[in-house]
């Protein structure tokens, strides 16, 4: 039923690739930092726009975090639904964050699109949890088929498109390193590692 679906997003919890090598008190705290950093124009260079376009989506993919251990432990819908709409809230305004820049570096303009774009598709997803806040906190095991039928008809598309859109990502950031001559290393904070420390 929906757990399987879930599954296929796993491998994408890895946290996006950054270019920063600063050491912050924590790694929520560096994320938001550099979040914060680009919101308010003071990063210059394509690093700094490459470290403040993944903070973004790397909290917008927290948001998604919280959302899957919310449906994992079955809560109740009243739950659910708080932290859906918290969920689309803090994306939307990242959303208008990224919308307000002027890309930075070659290719710029399509990497800045690439992460609206996802994180549009990240909003899509925490819109089908407040929708489905009823049925979430009925355990997979209860599900009637009727659940699992309208689950799939209109949540697997949006999450499809989610999926879609996050390999989109990666490939224009790939780009976007290649064409400023910059190295993107990968993470080794995961999402998980973010979202244990929100808690």
């Amino acid at each position: 039923m929906k757990k399987n679906l879930l599954l296929l997003f796993a491998g994408l919890s890895l946290a996006f690739t950054s270019c920063g090598d600063s050491a912050p008190e924590s790694n929520l705290e560096e994320t938001q930092h550099d979040a914060d950093q680009i919101a308010d124009g003071q990063a210059d260079g394509v690093v700094e726009f490459n470290d403040g376009i993944v903070a973004h989506v790397d909290m917008g993919e927290l948001q998604m975090a919280k959302l899957m251990d919310l449906d994992d432990q079955d809560v109740p819908a009243a739950e659910m639904l708080a932290a859906a709409n918290e969920a689309m809230a803090d994306v939307e305004q990242r959303i208008k964050t990224l919308e307000a820049l002027s890309p930075t570096g070659i290719g710029g303009d399509d990497f800045l699109s690439s992460a609206i774009d996802h994180l549009k598709n990240v909003k899509a997803v925490a819109e089908v949890y407040a929708e489905f806040s009823n049925d979430l906190e009925t355990p997979d095991s209860l599900w009637t088929e009727d659940m699992g039928a309208m689950w799939m008809n209109l949540a697997e598309p949006i999450f499809a498109d989610y999926e879609d859109s996050y390999t989109q990502l990666e490939i224009s950031q790939g780009t976007y390193g290649s064409l400023n001559n910059m190295d993107i290393i990968p993470s080794d904070v995961t999402i998980e590692d973010l979202y244990e420390e929100s808690k």
